[in-house]
């Protein structure tokens, strides 16, 4: 049993081949729940297969069969960590991660679902979660949307979810009437934090040129928030990068 633990950070040290095909047949595993005894040992097993992945694509130049079938192992992994530990939310959306990659919107849903269940309130988990989500809105059903804005809904009472959606709602002018909505929803201190974490960031990117701010102490909250999108329009004039 000591030697199972142990394989997932022996294996670091072995060349991509070795590791590549250490994940193939992960794949294969018929079990549905991991053999890994460890929590700590089943973390690293899934972490080892995303950085492989991550470093398979990073090379280019490899078979796109060779990508499916790593891809299909670090999903086996990560259905059978979950499997083992159903709260640890993080498991299942990885799942559903790796399941989107594979086309299986429908399996991705559903770890999606099991993820918000294990971790409604996890901040570090909806950081990423909520981008995901949003990206694939279009295709959910209405109450993945729902989840998405609780999502969206706890970011923007959080120091480092204000960071993240302040960013994406200066580049992203489709997710900015969603925020908006959402923002009108909570109370008046976290509309606040909201525009000046978004004023702050406009403030640190060059192009940005100075516009005077209505007056502070008179602040219609969603008025300001369409003022700050307006702002970045004018000062951008559709030529800021877009980054994600």
């Amino acid at each position: 049993m000591a030697a199972k633990e142990a394989k997932p950070f022996l294996l670091r040290a072995d060349p991509l081949v070795i590791r590549m095909a250490a994940m193939k047949a992960a794949a294969e595993e018929s079990s549905p729940v991991s053999m890994l005894e460890s929590r700590f040992a089943r973390e690293a097993e899934l972490d080892l297969c995303l950085k492989t992945l991550e470093e398979m694509v990073s090379a280019g130049g490899l078979p796109v069969e060779n990508e499916t079938q790593v891809t299909s192992g670090c999903l086996r992994i990560a259905e059978s960590a979950a499997a083992t530990s159903p709260l640890e939310s993080n498991f299942w959306f990885l799942a559903a991660t790796l399941a989107t990659r594979l086309g299986d919107l429908d399996s991705a849903v559903v770890y999606l679902k099991a993820s918000y269940e294990a971790g409604p309130n996890e901040q570090w988990i909806a950081e990423r979660r909520a981008l995901f989500v949003y990206a694939l809105h279009a295709r959910l059903d209405s109450e993945m949307e729902r989840l998405l804005d609780q999502d969206f809904g706890l970011l923007l009472r959080t120091e480092r979810g204000l960071d993240v959606l302040a960013a994406r709602y200066i580049v992203d002018a489709s997710l900015r009437e969603r925020l908006v909505t959402i923002a009108e929803t909570l109370a008046p201190e976290y509309q606040e934090r909201f525009l000046d974490r978004i004023e702050d960031q406009l403030n640190q990117r060059q192009t940005f040129r100075s516009v005077p701010e209505p007056n502070r102490g008179k602040r219609d909250h969603g008025a300001l928030l369409n003022f700050a999108a307006l702002t970045w329009a004018t000062a951008c004039k559709n030529q800021c990068p877009v980054r994600y």
